[in-house]
């Protein structure tokens, strides 16, 4: 009966599960090899393997930029004024941020946003890689200047 209907007009929720379940399909044979998971495990394996690659490509570099500006600002007001853009937007990307990574960064208090030993870390490590992009973009100009 269903099957009658075209896919457009099909509940967008409905087509995404079937999207969702074929993209699972490709990447669990992907991951076996070719060998259909026939048992449980191999299926939860495909599918934490598929999260974690879902996961790892997720984090902007706004939102390093958004989170190191917090950190260093003490204070989303300040933070929002220096990047010359409105609070709500910065909110959302630290929300979103701490939500990708599984660990709150921050813990909000009434004078501002203090940082938490998982937010320490992470500062490092988001310090690091805008530095890196930094000296990627300078090397690639220096590179594509004549002469």
């Amino acid at each position: 009966m269903t099957d009658s209907v075209p896919a457009a007009a099909r509940p967008a929720s409905r087509s995404r599960a079937m999207l969702d379940s074929s993209l699972i399909s490709m990447f669990t044979d992907s991951l076996l090899g070719g060998c259909v998971a026939r048992g449980q495990y191999r299926f939860d394996l495909a599918l934490a393997s598929a999260r974690r690659l879902r996961h790892s490509l997720v984090v902007s570099l706004s939102q390093i930029r958004y989170f190191v500006a917090v950190a260093e600002e003490k204070n989303v007001g300040r933070a929002a004024r220096r990047l010359r853009i409105a609070q709500p937007p910065i909110s959302r990307h630290i929300r979103s941020l701490e939500d990708e990574l599984g660990a709150a960064l921050f813990t909000r208090t009434a004078r501002g946003m203090e940082l938490l030993p998982a937010g320490e870390v992470f500062l490092d490590r988001a310090r690091k890689i805008l530095d890196a992009v930094d000296e990627a973009a300078t090397a690639t100009r220096c590179a594509a200047r004549p002469g």
